[in-house]
């Protein structure tokens, strides 16, 4: 292979605008909304198909408003709420925008690069990008592995590397598929690092399919039951609201999750807990409610775990609490936990950020909300706690189901523990470690608001939940490694 073979050049294509034009419909149906798992593979492919065909100001700003305009598509269908409506254009742009990055440094860096390690700047830049926009308030919304939610052996790589190997698998697909394109495909001159990538792709399936085969649960189980709102109870708060306003329908849903607390614990449940914002109080009345769900708890002998939001007397001016309350089966309250990582949506001071994790009959059980699942260093807690069962309270609007209860569920295979979550206004899952699904329930098309799960309640210890965010590191490094020698190597050229 030759140098000038091997070295990525901006040469002139007359079909640049076409790749330009698929790459921007393939990334509408990338993610979000309206959601096709291939179009994530392929939308990249294009995308820098066209900014390589492009002299690098011209395809930057082309490019940039392109990847802005199909991320404000994207984002419309998600942001239906009414008070999201008018975020739709500066998340949408904001989000196209953080998409774009990643294309500008494999454009400015792969064509100074030689033969196949040119391929690997787009992933360790999207994995770099990914990674850090995690820390931020936006969390892990739009990671790319959330869109293979349906293809299970494919989603096992998680258990190794978190959701960021996952993502380097699929961008360093785009990167190949150019570096060939560049190459006319030509099959002498591609073989190697074409065979490479497709080698490692299916030695990834092979150990997915490998996990799923020969390591399933085989653990005791127990029966737990997820309770959401009935349609007539809606859980979102105006905050224009006077306090009182927002409670005024307190006595029929404390009632009406008390009572369905009971009916469950005569299902057979050992475990029952509740959706997030599931019943409003004022801070006077918590106290008392709380011995409701002791009295429950003794006479039922469960575990009952009360998902309440308080309104403190001086509400506005001091926010109110999004919390769990935990009650063992003598009636004592075990634990309280703080919501640790508040959407934006929510005014709120947020908790320790400590995952509580625990000991029960039934195994180590830990709780986190809504939320909180979207960071996945929080929840490695509960991973390397040796957690076998994870909780997870949470309300959601149409928008965004059921891309989030998709999003919560690779914290099960990231971390090893089987997990269930109780979704208002959309879809609750109870999923084993394997993510496989073992009970689901969709509030929009069932009047049935009890859910009954039978889950294993000893979980594995997986590499993930060990190393943590390794591998995202070591995309960050290698990042920096490429830069850092392409800039030397320019330098005593």
């Amino acid at each position: 292979m030759t140098e000038q073979d091997s070295r990525i050049t901006a040469k002139s294509d007359r079909w640049s605008y076409l790749w330009l034009a698929m790459g921007a419909l393939l990334m509408v149906f990338s993610n979000w909304s309206w959601l096709i798992p291939l179009a994530t593979w392929l939308f990249p492919v294009f995308l820098l198909r066209f900014l390589r065909a492009q002299n690098p100001t011209p395809g930057f700003i082309i490019g940039a408003l392109t990847c802005i305009v199909a991320g404000i598509v994207m984002i419309w269908g998600a942001f239906t709420l009414e008070f999201l409506s008018a975020l739709r254009f500066a998340y949408g742009a904001g989000y196209g925008a953080m998409v774009f990055m990643p294309f500008i440094a494999d454009r400015l860096i792969a064509p100074r690069l030689r033969g196949f390690v040119s391929t690997l700047v787009f992933p360790l830049a999207w994995t770099t990008m990914q990674y850090f926009n995690s820390l931020s308030p936006n969390a892990t919304w739009g990671a790319l592995a959330y869109t293979q939610y349906s293809n299970l052996p494919l989603m096992q790589i998680v258990s190794i590397t978190g959701i960021w190997g996952l993502a380097f698998l699929i961008t360093w697909f785009a990167s190949v598929a150019n570096w060939a394109w560049e190459l006319r495909f030509t099959w002498p001159k591609v073989r190697r690092g074409v065979g490479l990538y497709a080698g490692i792709l299916v030695l990834v399936l092979m150990f997915g399919g490998a996990r799923l085969t020969f390591f399933p649960p085989e653990s005791n189980t127990v029966c737990v039951a997820s309770i959401t709102k009935p349609h007539g109870l809606s859980s979102f708060i105006e905050l224009d609201q006077e306090r009182a306003s927002i409670c005024a329908r307190t006595w029929e849903e404390q009632d009406y999750f008390i009572e369905s607390s009971r009916k469950a614990a005569r299902y057979g449940a050992r475990l029952v807990f509740w959706q997030e914002y599931a019943v409003l109080l004022l801070e006077e009345d918590e106290a008392g409610f709380i011995e409701q769900g002791r009295k429950l708890a003794r006479q039922e002998e469960i575990y009952l775990v009360m998902a309440l939001v308080t309104f403190p007397a001086n509400y506005p001016e001091k926010p109110w609490k999004n919390k769990l309350s935990w009650i063992d089966p003598s009636g004592k309250v075990m634990r309280e936990y703080v919501k640790s990582k508040p959407s934006v949506l929510e005014p709120i001071e947020p908790g320790d950020g400590k995952v509580p994790t625990l000991n029960t009959p039934y195994g180590k059980i830990a709780s986190v909300i809504c939320c909180d699942a979207t960071y996945p260093g929080l929840i490695r807690q509960a991973g390397k706690a040796g957690a076998g069962l994870m909780l997870i309270p949470a309300l959601v609007w149409k928008g965004v189901d059921p891309l989030y209860t998709h999003m919560s569920t690779l914290r099960a295979i990231e971390n090893g523990f089987s997990l269930i979550q109780s979704t208002g206004e959309g879809l609750s899952v109870a999923v084993d470690h394997q993510g496989m699904v073992l009970s689901a329930l969709d509030y929009w098309k069932t009047e049935q608001k009890i859910m009954i799960s039978h889950v294993p309640t000893t979980g594995v210890s997986t590499i993930y939940s060990r190393i943590g965010d390794l591998f995202a590191w070591l995309c960050i490094l290698g990042l920096i490694a490429v830069v850092a020698w392409d800039i030397i190597r320019h330098k005593t050229a």
